[in-house]
């Protein structure tokens, strides 16, 4: 069983990485212990591991854009998920820190089993005009999550994905990894999509330099 984010895009068949047997697979994301992810950071999760009877003490976190979850393990994970949830839920009721999205439910779901970590198929890939992770390599890659681009590369590849004539659908492989990734400003930005991007890159790097420079004064 295979649980994939909406904003992941597909470039290649997964038949070889899922086939393993019993291997949970799940992407890690380095993440110090005091920084939120979506309004939780590990330290506070690790809190909520531990009223869950489950101590730990990590300085990573699942990200959510890919699980892969064998048939062997469906159970016992789907009862581990149950649990956080309700008890999540009573948290919540009291005003106390609890699990936010279904990200953290689901670190505490493979919190008492061993996996394999993902970072060899799938990668979490930022093009926002303000922030790029983009390496170059990410031909090499079946699934790209692409969080900036929700409401652009997706939307512009739409007309072609049902298109059942279109290159989606008809192109040989190198070539849609190619023209997918065009799309989503991975490789080829034209002129517009560049400039935005040099100029959101400045406006970030002048933002810290102010932030590093009010740190300095306060020190």
């Amino acid at each position: 069983m295979a649980i994939v984010d909406p904003d992941v895009f597909c470039v290649g068949a997964l038949d070889d990485v899922l086939s393993p047997p019993g291997a949970i697979q799940a992407l890690p994301v380095p993440s110090p212990r005091g920084t939120k992810i979506n309004g939780l950071s590990p330290r506070e999760a690790d809190e909520i591991h531990l009223g869950l009877g489950e101590p730990r003490e990590v300085d990573f976190h699942y990200g959510g854009e890919f699980y892969g979850i064998p048939q062997s393990s469906k159970d016992h994970i789907m009862d581990r998920v149950d649990q956080a949830w309700l008890y999540s839920l009573d948290l919540w009721k009291r005003g106390r820190p609890h699990f936010t999205t279904e990200e953290h439910i689901l670190n505490f779901a493979l919190a008492d089993a061993p996996v394999t970590p993902a970072d060899t198929f799938v990668r979490r890939i930022w093009t926002a005009h303000s922030f790029r992770t983009v390496s170059g390599d990410e031909h090499d890659l079946l699934l790209w999550h692409l969080p900036a681009e929700k409401d652009r590369g997706f939307r512009r590849l739409y007309p072609s994905v049902v298109d059942v004539d279109s290159w989606f659908w008809r192109s040989d492989h190198a070539d849609f990894v190619r023209r997918s990734g065009r799309a989503f400003g991975l490789h080829s930005r034209g002129p517009f999509r560049m400039a935005l991007d040099i100029a959101g890159s400045a406006a970030r790097a002048i933002n810290d330099a102010g932030g590093r420079s009010s740190d300095r004064k306060k020190a």
